[in-house]
């Protein structure tokens, strides 16, 4: 009896040492995952214009229903460490309004690049020295805005030929600068999926070509999966090395 019970024993703490060099491993490779990879985002949702002509401004619902245009994302970055990391960034998208007092409505793509800092927020307030899998993170960053709008005629009778006639197109160039927020939960090892909420200023009043006298913004709602690579795993040590298992 005395030596089943030696055995156990040991059994037990085989099998403790084993769960512990195991969570030691993962802690190891979360790290390097999150300090020193790099990653690709791509990400889809809607772009919400907030100018001169939007007419539902304080209405999100109808907004996003009727003053919104979808959005399709790609960034490619590299984590600095476990709170920063930077990224650039290139939305392609549009704005729309659909002014029903000014009998006007807008169409435009839009196309978006720049450069954005990463902020950790859970870890750095969280004062945890890795990232954990479930992530909030902050989001600044500058760049271009680029727009060819057109403005046409709104008519309150839909039967009527004048509500597509054409009033006013062209292109502009803004610069800008945006602010957000974003979750990361990590789903396999490397990939996360992504929800970000980030607003865009633009230094201008041109981008709906309607200079009114209040600069143009942008606010975006996209959803995505991140993919990270070039970071070291168990068996290598390379930058690019084998993948983790």
């Amino acid at each position: 009896m005395r030596y089943f019970g030696v055995k156990r024993v040991f059994l037990l703490l085989f099998l403790f040492l084993a769960l512990h060099l195991h969570a030691q491993m993962h802690l190891q490779l979360h790290k390097s995952r999150n300090e020193k990879s790099w990653f690709v985002d791509g990400c889809a949702g809607f772009s919400m214009y907030y100018g001169s002509l939007g007419f539902y401004n304080y209405d999100p619902i109808e907004k996003l229903k009727k003053e919104s245009h979808y959005s399709l994302g790609i960034n490619l970055g590299k984590s600095l460490n476990y709170i920063t990391s930077v990224r650039a960034y290139y939305n392609f998208s549009g704005l729309k309004a659909y002014n029903i007092e000014r009998k006007i409505r807008l169409d435009s793509k839009m196309h978006n690049f720049g450069g954005q800092f990463l902020i950790n927020i859970s870890s750095w307030i969280g004062g945890i020295s890795y990232v954990p899998d479930f992530t909030i993170y902050g989001i600044a960053g500058a760049g271009v805005a680029l727009t060819k709008p057109s403005l046409y005629y709104l008519s309150t009778d839909t039967t009527d030929l004048a509500h597509n006639t054409l009033l006013k197109s062209g292109s502009a160039m803004a610069f800008e600068i945006n602010a957000g927020m974003g979750i990361s939960y990590q789903v396999f090892h490397r990939f996360d999926a992504l929800l970000e909420l980030a607003y865009h200023f633009s230094f201008s009043d041109e981008l709906d070509i309607s200079a009114d006298g209040g600069k143009d913004k942008i606010l975006y709602l996209k959803a995505g999966i991140r993919y990270r690579f070039g970071f070291p795993g168990i068996k290598s040590t390379k930058a690019f090395g084998r993948n983790r298992k």
